[in-house]
Formats: C-alpha cells, structure tokens, sequence
C-alpha cells in the first residue's frame, strides 16, 4: 500500500477509537516508536485535537513521545484511557526510569 496522509490514517483509527471510546474525558497518549522525530508526533496530535474537538471529545491530558519504542521503527501508536485523578497523578508522578 502507498504511504498515505497522515490526517488519512489518523482518520483510520479514529474509526475504530470511536466505536470503543465514550463521550467522556479522556486521557490520550501518542507514542512515537522510535524513529519519527517528535515534530511529526506533534502533527499528529494536532489533528487528534482537532477531531476531538469537533465531536465534542474532551482530553484532559495529553502525553507525546517515545514511551514504548521498537527498535527506532517509523510510526506511531494511539493510547485512549478514560480520565481520572487517580490515573492522572500516577502517569505524570516523577519516575526514574529513562523513558516515561
């Protein structure tokens, strides 16, 4: 298949979150595997926003980076958890671990 737009497999996958996701705030993480700098991350996350936005989906909180890389591969993935406090605190409590 030939590389495509990235607004074109975002849209892709939108398709198959908003089967499983409710209209209830969010937490989303957009996770670079390794390879894509994180100024495409960013792209990515924008026209996220955007679509959410249009469909009236809140995201409380946002998380773009390389959390779980495979071995500098190229793409993405997009992690949706439903908010909470609880949940919040926990993934932006320090760590010291390299990544996340």
């Amino acid at each position: 298949e030939d590389v495509q737009p990235i607004n074109v497999i975002v849209e892709r996958l939108l398709d198959q979150l908003y089967k499983e996701i409710e209209k209830k705030p969010l937490i989303v993480m957009v996770n670079g595997m390794g390879g894509t700098p994180l100024s495409e991350l960013n792209i990515v996350t924008k026209y996220l926003d955007e679509q959410f936005n249009q469909n009236d989906i809140d995201v409380k909180q946002w998380f773009v980076g390389d959390y779980m890389t495979a071995l500098d591969m190229q793409g993405f993935s997009i992690t949706v958890l439903p908010f909470s406090e609880e949940l919040s605190e926990a993934l932006a409590a320090p760590t010291a671990s390299k990544y996340f």
